[in-house]
């Protein structure tokens, strides 16, 4: 009987334990992840986040049957802030002059504008598609960079780029910040 009393102190023991360390992760757990009110409630208290606080970075270029499609970034180098919308893009010619070619915004219903919260060192990232003027002899130009307009400001930043095609005959378009690379 007393190796019985023994094991059920040791499976007693061991349930508390257990018990205990689920409630560390749970309550841990619901810590870490804030709820969708608490982000909502984050963002609704960041400020906008201001061009002179941001950077124009190139992150990857991708392309199939004469599409490209290049992921761009804005890196906050600043405080905590948001980004919400469609960034202004222009491309810029040998002379950093602009090539006269709109760049339109993509249909809401394909890409939905969603809030992005920045941290410092973190980026909002956006795509920008077009034509590659390989693709259409007789109906391109030549870009040497590009112009954003972060959403909300009047304020460009540039991006310098080698040399590229883009075709005049179709209209680019830019998709809305997100948190995540495309």
């Amino acid at each position: 009987m007393g190796v019985r009393s023994i094991g059920s102190k040791h499976r007693l023991r061991g349930a508390v334990i257990l018990a205990l360390l689920v409630a560390v992760v749970v309550i841990t757990g619901t810590m870490l992840v804030p709820s969708a009110g608490a982000r909502a409630g984050l963002a609704a208290s960041t400020p906008r986040c201001p061009a002179s606080s941001l950077s124009f970075v190139f992150v990857l270029e991708t392309g199939a049957s004469g599409k490209r499609f290049d992921t761009l970034a804005l890196r906050n180098r600043g405080r905590t802030c948001h980004l919400w919308g469609y960034p202004g893009v222009a491309m810029l010619n040998s002379r950093g002059g602009l090539l006269r070619l709109n760049v339109n915004r993509r249909s809401r219903s394909e890409e939905p504008s969603r809030q992005v919260v920045l941290a410092p060192g973190h980026r909002a990232y956006f795509l920008l598609i077009f034509e590659d003027g390989g693709f259409c002899p007789g109906h391109s130009a030549s870009a040497y960079g590009l112009q954003t307009y972060p959403p909300g400001s009047t304020r460009s930043l540039r991006l310098h780029r080698p040399r590229f095609e883009v075709c005049t005959s179709q209209i680019p378009a830019v998709g809305p910040v997100r948190a995540t690379a495309p």
